[in-house]
Formats: structure tokens, C-alpha cells, sequence
């Protein structure tokens, strides 16, 4: 029987707190007689014993004499100490016990950071530049009085197939279309109606003469070409009273309902034959 010194797993993990809190002195070992065979021995030498060496490179002196861990990142990113003065941390806690450190990134590390900072700045300009747009958009563009050399507004509408040319001057709302009276053009009261339309809308029925040439259509497309051009006149004529009622009621926008072409095989545009079943 041989006897042999053997270190216990218990008394590992001790030696390593001691050397880790910077605590001086060894571990005594635990003694037992064993037999010395072949097997023990290549068991006992593929045993991973920490060096003092290895152990002493993760524990770190503070300032004020304590031990501290070193950080174990060298991936991405390497933790330092920082410099300590007695000027710069005069109100430094001694009852803190956590180790303050600098973030120290390598070259490429800094390129990424830059690069990144560099796309967040660039994102919040054009974010920036986008908000100025909208805003300018949303501010209203001047408008000013547009009048002929004879004190007349002209306005051109469409309405379908038909166009109007139509000119508004102060009078006592006499309408002319093709050199005829309204009356005698149109008809139907629903075509008139529609006409005067803008006249009613702004208030200003009797105040205004309109001169104007329809061309092209029927009667009813004709009547909502001149509606469409009287008021483009009128708000020619005042922007700044006209433009918005004639605007909300949709006086300003030509209307684009247009008649839908026949189809091959149909007898109109949707309409079929009737169907027999024999």
C-alpha cells in the first residue's frame, strides 16, 4: 500500500474563492492510503487542476484595495478598468461594491458604430425634410383676381362630350348661350336650375351677366359644361369669397360620368337579348 496526497473537489473550490477574494494561504490536503494501480494513476493525472496562474489573471485590484472579477468578454466587446483619480470620484460610494468600467471597442467595432449612427441621422433628416414638406403642402397658395382687359372672369367647363367657354362680367344676370336667351336654349327647368346653380351657392343671383359658347353633346351634357365653367368664372372673378362654397359643393370639379360604350354582342352596353330556353 502507497500512500497518496489527493486534492478533494471540496478543497478545489475553496483554494479558488481564497485566490479569487485575493485571501493568502494554502489549502491543506486530505491523505489516504490507496493502491497504486496503473489506472488510478492515468485517472488521477487527466484530473483539470486550475493553475494559480490562470486563476490570478481574472482578479482585479480596485482602488481602494478590494478584488474584483475581471470581465470575461473578448468577442465583441473588451471591458477595462477606468481610470480612477481622488478629484473625479470624491463622492465615490465605499459601500458600493460594483465595479464601474469603460466600455473600449475595437477599430471595427467603432466603424459599425459610426456607420450605424451615421443611417440614424440620415433617417430622422429625410423624416424631418418629409414633415416640412406636409406642412408646406397644407399651407394654402395665394390666389388672386383673374380679369380680361374688358373687367371679365373666363372659365372653361366640360361635361361629357360637351364644351363650354364661358365669361362673367358685373350686371342684372342676363345669360346668354349661343347668342340665345336662356330660356329660349334650355327648355327644361332642370337644365336651367342646374346653371344658376353657382349663382344660388354663392349668393349672388342678379349681380352677374354671363356671356358663353356651348359646343358638342346633348342638352343635359351642355348644361353641366356651362355650370362647370360658370363657376371656374366666378371664382376667378373672387377667390377669396367664391372658392369655398363653390368648392364644398363640388361645383369646381368636373364631373366624369361619361355614357359606357356598347359591347360586341349586346344590343347596348349591358343589355342582352332575351333568352329562350328552346
Amino acid at each position: 500500500m502507497i500512500r497518496h496526497s489527493v486534492v478533494t473537489l471540496a478543497d478545489l473550490f475553496a483554494k479558488k474563492c481564497s485566490m479569487r477574494l485575493g485571501m493568502a494561504g494554502s489549502v491543506p490536503t486530505r491523505t489516504f492510503a490507496a493502491a497504486a494501480s496503473p489506472s488510478f494513476q492515468r485517472s488521477f493525472k487527466k484530473r483539470n487542476v486550475p493553475k494559480e496562474d490562470d486563476v490570478d489573471s481574472n482578479v482585479l485590484s480596485l482602488p481602494d484595495g478590494r478584488a474584483g472579477f475581471r470581465p470575461m468578454s473578448e468577442t465583441f466587446i473588451n471591458l477595462e478598468l477606468s481610470t480612477f483619480t481622488d478629484d473625479e470620484h470624491d463622492d465615490w460610494d465605499e459601500e458600493d461594491d460594483d465595479l464601474k468600467v469603460d466600455p473600449v471597442y475595437s477599430y471595427d467595432e467603432n466603424e459599425k458604430i459610426s456607420a450605424l449612427t451615421r443611417e440614424v441621422r440620415e433617417f430622422e433628416m429625410e423624416k424631418e425634410e418629409e414633415a416640412k414638406k406636409w406642412v408646406d403642402k397644407s399651407i394654402p397658395l395665394p390666389r388672386f383676381q383673374e380679369l380680361d382687359e374688358f373687367g371679365r372672369a373666363y372659365g372653361r367647363g366640360s361635361r361629357k362630350t360637351s364644351q363650354a367657354r364661358v365669361w362673367v362680367f358685373p350686371g342684372e344676370g342676363n345669360i346668354t348661350v349661343n347668342k340665345k336667351e336662356l330660356i329660349d336654349y334650355f327648355g327644361r327647368d332642370h337644365n336651367r336650375r342646374l346653371i344658376i346653380a353657382p349663382f344660388v351657392v354663392t349668393r349672388t343671383c342678379g349681380m352677374f351677366d354671363v356671356v358663353c359658347q356651348v359646343t358638342g353633346g346633348g342638352l343635359s351634357g351642355q348644361a353641366g359644361a356651362i355650370r362647370h365653367g360658370l363657376a371656374r368664372a366666378l371664382e376667378k372673378y373672387n377667390p377669396d369669397y367664391f372658392r369655398r362654397p363653390l368648392k364644398s359643393f363640388g361645383y369646381l370639379t368636373r364631373d366624369p360620368r361619361m355614357v359606357e360604350s356598347k359591347k360586341y354582342g349586346l344590343r347596348k352596353a349591358r343589355k342582352a337579348k332575351q333568352w329562350v330556353k328552346r
